[in-house]
C-alpha cells in the first residue's frame, strides 16, 4: 500500500494526504469538546494547511503582523 502510495505524483500525495486530513479535522469536530478531539482538530488542521501549500506563507504574515504590533506597541507617541 505504501509503494502505492509513493508511485503517485508528488501533486496526487499532497492532494491525498490534505483531503485525509480536511476529513479528520471534520471528524474530529463530531465528537463533544475535550482535550483530545481539540488536539486532533488543530493536529490535523495545521498537516492540512502544510499539505496544501499555505503553511509558510501563512506562518510569515502572521509573524510579520506581530513584528509590526510589538513595534507599533512598543513605540512612544
Amino acid at each position: 500500500m505504501y509503494t502505492n502510495f509513493q508511485a503517485l505524483p508528488f501533486v496526487a500525495r499532497r492532494a491525498l494526504l490534505a483531503v485525509v486530513l480536511v476529513l479528520l479535522a471534520w471528524f474530529a469536530l463530531q465528537f463533544p469538546r475535550n482535550e483530545v478531539s481539540e488536539t486532533v482538530f488543530f493536529a490535523s488542521a495545521t498537516g492540512a494547511i502544510w499539505a496544501i501549500g499555505i503553511l509558510i506563507p501563512f506562518l510569515k504574515v502572521i509573524f510579520y503582523i506581530c513584528k509590526v504590533a510589538l513595534r507599533v506597541h512598543a513605540s512612544k507617541w
